[in-house]
Parts: C-alpha cells; sequence; structure tokens
C-alpha cells in the first residue's frame, strides 16, 4: 500500500510538471541534492510525557524505504540514539522532555556512500504545559501566497505581513504550523519557513497515505489528539471553510483567511461573500495579517456575517 501511494505521488508529480518522473524532477520537488532524504517529524509533548523522535529515509526516484539502515540521531553535537530503519525506512527512540523548552535532534544516516551530499533533518520536541496557548496556522494560501506549483518547482512568496505578525503573536502562543502537505515535503518546507524568518515552531504534515483523504478530515485528527493533552487558549488561521469547522470543532478559536484587497470588483465581493453562507457565525473572517493578528490577540473583531454583509454592500454600492 505504502509503495503504490508512493508511486501514485511520483506520478502525479510528474503530470503537474508536465514531464517525465526522474531523478531531477524529484530533487527538485523534495529540495534535496543527492539520492537519499531524511524526514523529520515534529511532535508537541507536555513534561513528563514520553514520545517518539522519529525519521523516515527514502532514496532513489520512487522514494523507496530501505530498511535496515542505522540513523544517527543528535543533540547538541552528542550522539543520543543509533537506530535501524524499519521495513517503512522509520527510525526511532523514546525521549522524555522533563521541562518546558524547544529539544532539537538531527537525524541523518550513521554512514553515506562516497560523494553523497549529506542528507540531514530536524526533528523538533516542542514542550509546553498543558495550558500553554497554541496558536495553529495554515500554509498554503494563509502564510504562503503563492500556489502550490510554486511550493513545489519554484520559490513561493509569503503573505504580505505574515512574518512580521506571527512574530509578535509568537511572543504569546507557541505556533503549530499545520499543513495537508505530504510529510516528504518537510525539510523543504522547514528550509522556507527559516529562510523567510518565521518564528521557530513544530510543522506537523500529513503522511502520503492521509492524501487519499482531505483536508478537514487529517487536520481534525490532529487537533483531537493535541486538544487531549493542550487545554489552554487556541486559535487557528487558515483560508478554507474546513479548517474553519476542524478548529471549532477542537476548542480552536477559528480564523479565516480570505485575501481580497481594496481594489476587490462587485463579481469577487460577491463570490468571496457567498463562500461565506455555510461557515459558522462564531467564525472571524479576516482579509490580511494585520486583521488576523488583531482577532487573534483579541484586538478587534470580525464576526462572519457581519463581513459577509459589508462585503454585500460594498458590492451593491460599485454596481450602483
Amino acid at each position: 500500500m505504502a509503495r503504490w501511494s508512493r508511486c501514485l505521488l511520483v506520478a502525479a508529480l510528474a503530470l503537474l510538471a508536465a514531464g517525465p518522473a526522474g531523478c531531477g524532477l524529484v530533487n527538485r520537488t523534495l529540495g534535496r541534492e543527492g539520492p537519499c532524504q531524511v524526514t523529520g517529524y515534529d511532535v508537541l509533548a507536555v513534561p513528563g510525557e514520553m514520545v517518539q523522535v522519529k525519521a523516515r529515509l527514502c532514496v532513489g526516484d520512487f522514494l523507496d524505504d530501505p530498511p535496515g539502515v542505522a540513523v544517527r540521531f543528535q543533540r547538541d553535537g552528542r550522539t543520543v540514539a543509533e537506530v535501524l530503519t524499519d521495513h517503512e525506512g522509520y527510525a526511532a527512540f523514546a525521549f522524555t522532555p522533563e521541562a518546558p523548552g524547544d529539544y532539537v535532534f538531527t537525524a541523518s544516516p550513521a554512514s553515506a556512500a562516497p560523494g553523497d551530499p549529506p542528507a540531514v533533518a530536524q526533528v523538533l520536541v516542542t514542550c509546553r504545559r498543558p495550558d500553554a496557548p497554541l496558536l495553529v496556522v495554515d500554509l498554503d494560501k494563509t502564510v504562503v501566497a503563492s500556489g502550490f506549483k510554486s511550493v513545489l518547482w519554484g520559490e513561493p512568496t509569503p503573505m504580505p505581513g505574515s512574518q512580521g505578525a506571527l512574530a509578535r503573536l509568537d511572543r504569546d502562543f507557541t505556533v503549530v504550523y499545520l499543513t495537508f502537505r505530504v510529510d516528504y515535503l518537510g525539510p523543504k518546507t522547514r528550509a522556507w519557513l527559516s529562510r523567510h524568518d518565521y518564528p521557530g515552531g513544530p510543522v506537523l504534515l500529513a503522511g502520503v497515505r492521509s492524501l487519499t483523504g482531505d483536508s478537514g478530515t487529517y487536520k481534525s485528527a490532529v487537533l483531537e489528539e493535541l486538544r487531549q493533552r493542550f487545554r489552554g487558549p487556541a486559535a487557528g488561521i487558515g483560508d478554507k471553510p474546513s479548517d474553519m469547522a476542524a478548529y471549532a470543532a477542537h476548542g480552536v478559536r477559528p480564523v479565516l483567511m480570505l485575501p481580497l484587497g481594496p481594489a476587490a470588483d462587485a463579481h469577487r465581493l460577491l463570490r468571496a461573500a457567498d463562500s461565506l453562507r455555510d461557515v459558522a457565525d462564531a467564525v472571524q473572517v479576516v482579509t490580511d495579517w494585520s486583521q488576523a493578528e488583531a482577532a487573534v490577540s483579541g484586538r478587534a473583531s470580525y464576526p462572519c456575517r457581519e463581513v459577509e454583509r459589508q462585503w454585500r454592500d460594498r458590492a451593491a454600492a460599485l454596481r450602483s
């Protein structure tokens, strides 16, 4: 099942690129330099909770998972574990953070072929008290302004104002990046966030098997697991109604990002207003990151029904 999922993923990437699948395509898509990639899996924990520090090794054009390969985990330059990959390429060891903090590990093959570029991944264990406030943030069309093709093969642009707003919100919240991107894009995603000066935080990605489902179902499952352990105040920002439903169902204050801009014409305003018909009244609807920051911090409110009415009024005024 896993291999068929990977093959379908590679084939889909080739179709999107309008070209044949191959090492060049896969390397460009994943942002890797050689035939090997290590993917780290970030995790949130409460003090005294045992978690798995986990990484996955994949090689070649079809992202094969070689078993029996030694993966070395290090922290602060010191080796803390060396584990053989299982039949799906995973290697993991148990770790128990005793106090709140960010515990950063690196994972890499213990031995690499001569001449191969090094394959190293970061694994972040974010430990917080159960009452710590969380800010759950989507990536595409929320933090990232560009389309997904740019994410795969270009250099996507940040949503205007998102870096500064998240940096300020990070003072009061633990930022958690929750995305439906496939986990193979983890290293590339983390590198982009770092390159554009976003605050550090766990990046939670979907497994390849999750891609047969939908974003709302995946995010709902992750949020359910998080809210079993973290009971503090939480807010979530995303661009899809399904995100809002998942947030609201798990006690996360939902903020819907729908960038319109002051130059939106009547047709676009009405389409945006129509898209809010089935959105719950409790959702805050914002059009840029200054509004998102104000909504999350409680400095301003943008109720869904009020925003919908304003957009319809603006559209009517433009047509009159």
